[in-house]
């Protein structure tokens, strides 16, 4: 090998090494407008998926999992599952009384991008980060419990459950 082919590739590999290791950045949202559209919504759906309805183009339709029961609401998924765009996933059970657990599985991102979004998309007025990957109701109890999750297959996962 040449010089010139041998510096060609050693530049590929390190711009491919760097392209490779660089971490997802979610968009950040304008919190007021998520919220307005969750109310207009009727609360029909949470702000996790009134997020990423509005930030990013759905892969796959509603992949219902369970009904909600037909004496409360007609014809709606209580437990569903979704793909966007950038091969983010999410999935929902809200259908029984006792409360909400969601989840999204992002690219893999930084701890603190993760932080930043819980911060500005989930923010309670009585949570506290109680580690860096907690972020609950201040002395436990009732309320939403966020949880940061990063794994092996290069993914972050945020999950929450709120409930009595």
């Amino acid at each position: 090998m040449n010089r010139f082919t041998l510096f060609i590739t050693g530049i590929t590999f390190c711009t491919n090494a760097q392209l490779s290791a660089q971490s997802f950045i979610p968009v950040s949202p304008d919190t007021s407008q998520i919220k307005q559209i969750w109310r207009d919504l009727e609360y029909s759906e949470t702000i996790g998926y009134t997020y990423l309805s509005e930030y990013y183009e759905s892969e796959t339709k509603k992949v219902i999992l369970e009904m909600t029961d037909p004496e409360w609401i007609e014809e709606a998924p209580c437990s569903f599952w979704q793909k966007f765009e950038h091969d983010i996933y999410y999935e929902v059970n809200m259908c029984h009384y006792a409360g909400v657990n969601e989840k999204i599985v992002f690219p893999k991102m930084e701890t603190e991008e993760a932080q930043k979004l819980i911060n500005e998309l989930f923010h309670e007025k009585f949570n506290a980060w109680e580690s860096e990957y907690i972020y609950a109701p201040i002395g436990g109890g009732a309320g939403c419990y966020y949880i940061i999750q990063q794994d092996s297959f290069q993914t972050t996962t945020i999950s929450w459950g709120c409930g009595c």
